[in-house]
């Protein structure tokens, strides 16, 4: 099991229609290239040696040898592959061979970039060194299908040495994953977001969702929140959401949905937006039952999410409550700190005149100050309510 401090960077789909597209037309450019190349180091040591292009115009054995040759070098690929991946992780390697294509894969393990590197080039070297001693030593007729075989074995390493281009576009430490037609890059995950992300983690164990769909869901939800303009509802807020509902984890009913509304509940934010919550939800279950998640589970987060609109849930709904009262707790927050937040706000509206923002803003506070309490469980009604108050009534008096 891959540990929750590495996280998925960057997916390639070697399946792509239009990738492989590209990929085969370098390779076509290759096999010329390396066809013209090859012959000409051959020449130095088989004079000669008939080039790949004759058989163009053999028939017969030649051109069968030479079809088998091209077979046996593709399959020869493959393995040399496999046997580095063997070598590196101790375990047994993917082999699928097509009619028109065969990979190696070792889709269980992950393996540091130096030694996938190592993978990638080694059909090249071994294969191209192998078929040169071949060519001193066989007669001409073989000799040339093995020169013809290295130039098909140069072609599809294209795809290799793309791979490994690829892989160089992250910093040095990362694991790699290959299934065959997914390549996957994982990256250490830096000392801010490890603790979440095992948070994070212990919530997909916890359901037991799926770990890898669950690692790339975590990455996409935190390019969510620390997307641009993300001043306020940002990571830095779901993790103070998180660590209050821990404290009230003793009220719970459902203590891990509530976790889960809480990593989701702002996922969608879009200030000139009115349905931030109602796409925040669906976000939340739709990934969650792709997830494998429940349904009814996911339905229920769903349903937490969509009361942080308005911040008036049922009377039986305990929660609700707390989600909202973790939501609301900055506006508890001391002077100086509740005054950042509200810049961070302020930040996060940038494109809204002054006088709209404003007003937005009092109807906001005054909405919260005349409810009949504003925090909901009686824990933080008791130790944040009278500091909420003050805050807002001192913002209600610099707006007007």
């Amino acid at each position: 099991m891959l540990g929750s401090e590495y996280l998925p960077v960057a997916t390639l789909d070697m399946a792509n229609k239009r990738l492989n597209l590209a990929i085969n037309g370098l390779g076509f450019g290759a096999l010329l290239l390396s066809g013209w190349f090859l012959f000409q180091l051959a020449e130095e040591i088989r004079p000669g040696i008939l080039p790949p292009t004759s058989f163009l115009l053999l028939g017969g054995p030649e051109l069968l040898a030479l079809v088998a040759g091209l077979a046996l070098v593709i399959v020869l690929h493959e393995l040399v592959h496999g046997l580095f991946f063997w070598i590196f992780t101790g375990e047994r390697f993917q082999l699928r061979i097509r009619p028109f294509y065969a990979f190696a894969a070792s889709p269980r393990r992950t393996i540091p970039r130096g030694q996938f590197v190592i993978i990638g080039l080694a059909p090249l070297l071994i294969i191209t060194g192998l078929g040169f001693g071949l060519i001193w030593i066989l007669p001409l007729s073989a000799a040339a299908v093995v020169l013809t075989s290295m130039a098909v074995n140069a072609a599809a390493s294209v795809r290799d040495l793309f791979l490994i281009g690829w892989l160089f576009t992250e910093p040095p430490g990362n694991l790699v994953r290959d299934s065959g037609n997914r390549i996957t890059k994982y990256a250490r995950a830096s000392e801010e977001i490890a603790p979440m992300a095992q948070k994070w983690m212990n919530l997909i164990d916890y359901y037991n969702m799926n770990e890898e769909a669950g690692k790339r869901l975590f990455v996409e939800i935190v390019k969510a929140y620390n997307g641009e303009g993300r001043y306020y509802h940002n990571m830095g807020h779901v993790e103070a959401t998180l660590e209050l509902i821990a404290e009230l984890e003793f009220l719970a009913e459902d203590y891990h949905t509530l976790l889960l509304a809480a990593w989701f509940h702002d996922v969608i934010y879009v200030t000139e937006n009115q349905d931030n919550e109602e796409q925040s939800a669906k976000f939340a279950y739709d990934s969650l039952t792709d997830l494998g998640l429940d349904g009814e589970m996911a339905g229920r987060v769903k349903e937490l999410i969509l009361m942080t609109a308005d911040h008036d849930p049922p009377e039986d709904d305990v929660d609700a409550k707390i989600l909202i009262d973790a939501d609301l707790a900055p506006l508890a927050y001391d002077s100086e700190l509740f005054k950042q937040q509200s810049e961070a706000i302020r930040m996060e509206f940038g494109s809204v005149p002054e006088r709209e923002f404003n007003e937005s803003r009092k109807r906001f506070f005054t909405s919260i100050l005349n409810r009949e309490q504003i925090y909901l469980t009686e824990q933080l009604h008791e130790s944040l309510e009278e500091k909420a108050r003050e805050n807002i009534s001192h913002s209600l008096a610099a707006l007007t």
